[in-house]
């Protein structure tokens, strides 16, 4: 008979603990978004008060968007039968294929010089929010298994 009972993982214990780590990642890729738009507090003269400057670019709304379409893109182009693992390289890779992008394209579009260390950035935010949704909406929504569901299947098995 053991002193210490041993801890009882009920169904909502485990989907609140799944829930609260989604939701600390999306914070943790919010933060990341906030610190990557050009948010400053620097004073602009030697004399002056210091002033802030917040400003949105469109690619990081679009990233954000991407980030949060990539888990049905991936459950649709997946097989069920696939690792999570294959899945979740397979995420990583759209990630920051799609940052680098985009990020390419705003600079040539702005005329300034391409940063691949924005562009690296910007792929880890966007992966985090990508993960973030996957586990804090969609998994548990249904929306995951009706995209797997409904995207590429696996074979019919043969009798051997």
């Amino acid at each position: 008979m053991a002193l210490i009972p041993e801890p009882i993982a009920t169904q909502d214990h485990v989907r609140y603990h799944r829930f609260g780590g989604a939701l600390v990642l999306l914070v943790v890729a919010a933060v990341l978004v906030v610190l990557t738009t050009g948010a400053a507090l620097a004073p602009a003269a030697a004399t002056d008060a210091p002033i802030i400057e917040f400003t949105l670019s469109w690619v990081l709304i679009l990233q954000l968007v991407i980030g949060s379409l990539l888990p049905i893109l991936v459950g649709l182009v997946t097989k069920a039968s696939w690792s999570g693992g294959v899945k979740g390289v397979l995420l990583a890779a759209l990630s920051f294929a799609t940052s680098i992008a985009s990020s390419l394209l705003n600079s040539a579009e702005t005329g300034t010089p391409y940063d691949i260390g924005q562009g690296i950035l910007l792929g880890f935010a966007t992966f985090v929010t990508a993960v973030a949704v996957h586990y804090g909406i969609l998994k548990g929504s249904g929306i995951s298994a009706a995209a797997q569901a409904s995207g590429v299947h696996d074979g019919p098995k043969h009798a051997a």
